[in-house]
């Protein structure tokens, strides 16, 4: 079975770039990115063993979520 060429539906209606980025990344696949993520980040934090105070000083050393409405 072969599909044809060109431009869906989905993609000629799409306006906005979240409305792009939609049709490659549903929101269940971005949760498992996010899920799988924070996993990572987190066993990182306990890997490291981080203090308390340092990822007070450290904003960045933290977890994610999803990013909504680029």
């Amino acid at each position: 079975m072969t599909k044809a060429a060109g431009i869906s539906d989905d993609a000629k209606a799409a306006v906005t770039e979240e409305d792009l980025w939609s049709l490659f990344f549903t929101k269940e696949i971005l949760q498992e990115i996010v899920t799988w993520t924070n996993q990572k980040i987190e066993e990182q934090i306990l890997k490291k063993n981080y203090s308390a105070d340092t990822l007070k000083k450290s904003p960045y050393i933290t977890t994610t979520d999803e990013v909504n409405g680029l």
